[in-house]
């Protein structure tokens, strides 16, 4: 094989070896641009759900707080009866002794 024709296999060798990489960086950018929005729209998803679940937590929170406020007036009820009675037991041990 002469010089002329050993160059002339290495550049077409070469060209052809620059179309393969540019066909496949093609591809590939392609296929990244897709894999990206991807991860965007899972990461999107994500960040609603978490917000959803925040505002559910909250709600869960504000009614846990009026239970514990509803009960202890139950508690203040109940501890004034206790001293109601205790008092009337009181004066009716004092009325008869």
């Amino acid at each position: 094989m002469s010089f002329w024709e050993s160059l002339a296999f290495s550049v077409t060798m070469a060209t052809m070896l620059g179309v393969f990489l540019t066909i496949y960086g093609m591809i590939n950018n392609k296929t990244l641009k897709v894999e990206s929005k991807n991860t965007r729209d899972i990461i999107t998803e994500f960040r609603k759900e978490m917000i959803g679940e925040a505002k559910n937590t909250k709600e869960i929170l504000e009614r846990i707080t009026q239970l514990i406020a509803s009960e202890g007036e139950k508690i203040d009820r109940i501890a004034q009866l206790i001293v109601s009675e205790g008092e009337k037991t009181r004066q009716t041990i004092l009325s008869h002794g």
